[in-house]
């Protein structure tokens, strides 16, 4: 994806487009931008520190086609097509990579040294306690089985098949129900470190 230079002029013809009113225009600014995010969040199904940054660049190119006076009828309908081309031109290397799909480490300094092995107490728990409903088990299980391979796609385009969805709101589904993981056992080893 192509940085680009976002100058004060660009930014200032946004703001105008979106309100004639300064105040109003950058309310505007920030309810377009958090839409943005969201939309990278849950279509594309990419973690918000990166939506952000996707989201940054969306408007950053939006402002820079108003400066280069790219005729723009609406431009909340200008910028969420921009969207999909920055999702687009973010890379297919980024999105194979699954987003960081492997559970994310717990700080170490919330386990125990000599219980090296708590976190997978504690993620089996959660699998018990946090998700609830049988077929989400068998969804983020399904979904992470290393020996299909977990980062495999077409693994994965077969298990949205099987489970009567599409891919992108697999990927949701999933990252949904990893977070719930992710936070269930961070909280489990904090207590676990505490004594609780």
């Amino acid at each position: 994806m192509n940085p680009t230079n976002l100058t004060n002029n660009g930014f200032q013809l946004l703001l105008a487009r979106l309100d004639p009113a300064a105040d109003r225009a950058a309310e505007k600014y920030e309810d377009l931008r958090l839409r943005l995010v969201k939309y990278f969040v849950w279509s594309c199904g990419c973690p918000e520190s990166r939506a952000d940054d996707l989201a940054d660049a969306t408007l950053d190119r939006v402002a820079s086609k108003l400066e280069q006076d790219t005729a723009v009828d609406n431009v909340r309908a200008y910028s969420l097509a921009t969207a999909r081309f920055i999702w687009l031109e973010h890379g297919r290397e980024v999105r194979e990579d699954g987003w960081g799909d492997d559970l994310p480490d717990v700080p170490a300094e919330t386990l125990p040294d000599d219980e090296p092995d708590e976190r997978y107490k504690c993620l089996e728990a959660c699998m018990d306690g946090a998700i609830r409903h049988p077929s989400d088990r068998e969804l983020i299980l399904a979904y992470y089985d290393a020996e299909a391979g977990e980062k495999n796609k077409d693994h994965r385009k077969e298990l949205a098949r099987r489970l009567g969805m599409e891919v992108g709101a697999l990927k949701v589904r999933a990252c949904r129900l990893r977070k719930t993981l992710e936070k269930c056992v961070r909280e489990c080893a904090e207590k676990k470190a505490q004594g609780l």
